[in-house]
């Protein structure tokens, strides 16, 4: 089994109350849910919570990697972590 693609969509969720917390004052949070699909008919998603930085930034970052998944096994984690780190 391949990686055959990769989205990223961002994603905001208001909440009903703001939420405090020791950083001040949160009124929703935003994330970037991630699809990645595989030449199985196989996909999976997960989610990139965006505490730091822009959402759009963090984004492209994601995004950037897609053509060092391509083609890649989505079981062989060891070796896609290697390839991404450098």
């Amino acid at each position: 089994m391949k990686i055959t693609d990769l989205k990223s969509t961002i994603i905001s969720i208001p909440f009903k109350k703001p939420t405090s917390w020791p950083y001040g004052r949160w009124d929703g949070t935003t994330a970037i849910v991630i699809e990645i699909e595989t030449d199985g008919g196989i996909a999976g998603i997960g989610e990139s919570i965006c505490m730091q930085g822009p959402a759009e930034a963090i984004k492209i970052v994601i995004d950037s990697v897609k053509p060092m998944l391509i083609g890649e096994d989505p079981f062989n984690t060891e070796r896609i972590i290697k390839k991404l780190e450098g």
